[in-house]
């Protein structure tokens, strides 16, 4: 259903199906005179994005998140355990804790579609192991499971143009980012930002 609803908006404001709703890209002038959306302009890429959360509240979904404010904690260099921070580390813990905790009487972690837009940097982060970006975003989680069980999560990774929902979340964050971006506040995004029904974005915290 999401996938029918935003291509045939994409569709009414001319958007090729294989171009992506990446608005950094999108809201680049030469991105789109190199693409051949010089109709696109910034008055209806705004307009364009109006238009998409409406439809999405049209559908069942939930848009969870979470953000971190500040430096990277210091690597840990130990025989036992090392950790190397980077941001694409502390992307995968941001998405690890936007899963945790869920409201598990309303969803199970079986019934979830959860996926993780591709990036195969080999990523040192917990251990001495290198693994592809990507693959640090799979884990577990004992919140609220039965005693004794966790629950493990394990994402789709896909690319943005092959999957609806990262297009979809590319949209969020860009508003998120200019509605609260310190140096230029966007009121227009922040507005098309609070007519989203179901969203739910906190802060990630490090434990003292």
């Amino acid at each position: 259903m999401a996938r029918e609803k935003l291509y045939a908006l994409k569709g009414m404001y001319k958007l090729p199906d294989d171009i992506g709703v990446h608005m950094r890209l999108l809201t680049n002038a030469v991105y789109r005179q190199k693409k051949g959306l010089v109709h696109l302009s910034d008055e209806l890429l705004s307009q364009f994005a109006s238009e998409t959360i409406d439809r999405m509240n049209e559908i069942p979904f939930l848009v969870k998140g979470a953000y971190f404010s500040g430096s990277l904690p210091r690597d840990i260099v130990d025989d036992e355990l090392s950790v190397k921070w980077s941001d694409k580390a502390m992307q995968s813990m941001l998405a690890k804790s936007a899963l945790m905790p869920l409201n598990l009487q309303r969803y199970q972690y079986v019934d979830l579609k959860i996926v993780v837009s591709s990036d195969s940097t080999m990523l040192p982060f917990l251990g001495k192991r290198r693994r592809q970006a990507h693959r640090w975003v799979r884990g577990f989680s004992s919140i609220e499971a039965p005693a004794g069980h966790v629950y493990e999560f394990k994402p789709l990774i896909m690319k943005p143009e092959d999957e609806i929902l990262l297009q979809l979340a590319d949209l969020v964050v860009y508003l998120i980012a200019h509605s609260f971006d310190t140096e230029k506040i966007s009121l227009g995004q922040r507005l098309i930002l609070e007519r989203i029904r179901n969203i739910d974005i906190q802060p990630f915290r490090f434990a003292n």
